[in-house]
């Protein structure tokens, strides 16, 4: 037997879900390939300018691309992909309880739900001006229950000494927002008007959260 057809028995199957993607524990033949082959894998993927990662404890391992894989001239097994606004505030919201949880010093393991996980989005806050809006658009596309927090014309109106110009934003569709909400993105686009999230005083913001 040559020696790529006995890697291929020892390994192979472990080797071609990592280059999908994340191996699960669960895979029970892959996964126990890894652990009994690890050496050998970290070597293969080494030729790769990939490093393997595996988290015995939790259940998981992938690979990473080497800082000899960033090279220009290298090209990309890994790819990279931009993530949308929402997933960015998501994974910050995960992150942030994370951090909270491992500071309690309770479980050692953090299981949350996808309900769990759409209950950390249900309120959103931020600069009062039709991008803004424009964003809150963005994020009910995949929170639907998704609520706004002073950014309302109400709010707008009770703050005008600290209104500011806006970049002029790019009409578009806004399916998710309120007619009220609707209605505030119109004036907003035609005046151009910003209210910056900072400049709303820390006593509105208690009063608010009565």
């Amino acid at each position: 037997m040559s020696e790529t057809s006995e890697q291929a028995a020892k390994f192979g199957a472990a080797a071609v879900y990592l280059l999908r993607g994340i191996l699960y524990r669960d895979r029970t033949h892959e996964w126990e390939q890894l652990l009994r082959h690890r050496r050998g894998l970290e070597d293969y993927f080494t030729t790769l300018s990939l490093q393997l990662f595996v988290d015995e404890a939790e259940g998981y391992a992938y690979l990473r691309q080497t800082e000899a894989g960033e090279a220009e001239d290298f090209p990309r097994l890994m790819s990279r992909r931009n993530l949308s606004y929402p997933q960015t505030i998501l994974l910050v919201l995960l992150r942030k309880r994370l951090v909270e949880f491992e500071a309690s010093g309770e479980d050692s393991r953090l299981v949350l739900s996808g309900q769990e996980m759409l209950d950390m989005m249900r309120v959103y806050w931020g600069d009062l001006d039709a991008h803004g809006l424009q964003i809150v658009n963005q994020l009910r596309s995949h929170f639907p229950h998704l609520q706004t927090f002073l950014m309302d014309r109400q709010t707008l109106d009770l703050l005008a000494e600290y209104h500011t110009e806006a970049t002029p934003t790019k009409v578009m569709e806004l399916p998710h927002l309120t007619p009220v909400e609707l209605a505030l993105y119109d004036y907003l686009s035609d005046s151009r008007i910003r209210l910056e999230q900072e400049r709303v005083p820390l006593r509105m913001v208690r009063a608010a959260l009565r």
